[in-house]
């Protein structure tokens, strides 16, 4: 009788593995037409996304290099004003203006429209030779305050650095695009402008650096000019100003 007790102690751990085995295996085959059909609805959801990244692969990318090109240049920079979701309508106003030989205004005023297209394209249209088409940029942020000109600062003695950079292109004829940082109360300039002569449908980039002193309210303008002929258009994009805050 004491056998027979020692033999069942003995294989009672035996049969209840064998048992648990048993039903994990039962468990596996009857679950498999389940298991099939969530297989089957991943690789679904898989050939999806797949499809999906493949459609938006371009835009990502074209996402992705214009937030690189927005990236300040410099470690010490800060950004004035950029242009990333292309929402432009607000941010510039164009007129038409003189040139001037010694201070004094050469006859004939230049004309043009002003629109903003998709991908924060500014887009000038020229319908004159004369003059120039003035392009103010009324959006500016420093530290904590969005304002629509560079204030004055009376308590400031450092000069203040911008760097102000774009692309541009003509679909037609020859420009001259000229970077301006003038006294906003005065019109005049602060400093030398920087002109780039543009022609051709590829993208170039033009760059202009600006050293302004703090006692005068600033703004930055670009200026369309010497179109070599009309009906002629260009356009410019990725616009940026950046403030250097070293020495």
């Amino acid at each position: 009788m004491e056998e027979a007790s020692n033999w069942i102690r003995a294989y009672v751990p035996l049969a209840a593995a064998l048992t648990a085995v048993l039903i994990a295996l039962f468990q596996y085959f009857t679950s498999r037409p389940k298991l099939r059909l969530e297989m089957e609805k991943l690789r679904q959801e898989i050939r999806a996304l797949s499809e999906d990244s493949r459609a938006n692969s371009d835009n990502i990318s074209e996402i992705q290099n214009l937030l690189i090109d927005q990236l300040p240049m410099y470690s010490d920079e800060t950004v004035v004003y950029d242009n990333v979701t292309g929402n432009l309508g607000f941010d510039f106003v164009g007129t038409g203006g003189q040139l001037y030989a010694d201070d004094k205004p050469i006859p004939g005023k230049g004309s043009g429209s002003l629109s903003f297209l998709e991908k924060g394209i500014i887009n000038i249209e020229r319908d004159n030779t004369d003059g120039r088409y003035e392009l103010y940029l009324r959006s500016y942020t420093l530290g904590a305050r969005k304002t629509e000109i560079i204030p004055k600062d009376t308590t400031e003695d450092r000069p203040k650095r911008f760097r102000v950079s774009c692309e541009a292109r003509t679909l037609s004829a020859e420009h001259t695009l000229r970077l301006v940082m003038r006294n906003r109360d005065t019109g005049k300039w602060l400093g030398k402008s920087i002109a780039h002569r543009i022609s051709g449908p590829d993208w170039k980039r033009i760059e202009g650096h600006f050293t302004v002193t703090p006692l005068v309210n600033a703004e930055f303008r670009l200026d369309d000019e010497g179109v070599s002929a009309v009906p002629s258009t260009v356009q410019i994009r990725k616009f940026m100003v950046t403030q250097r805050t070293s020495e």
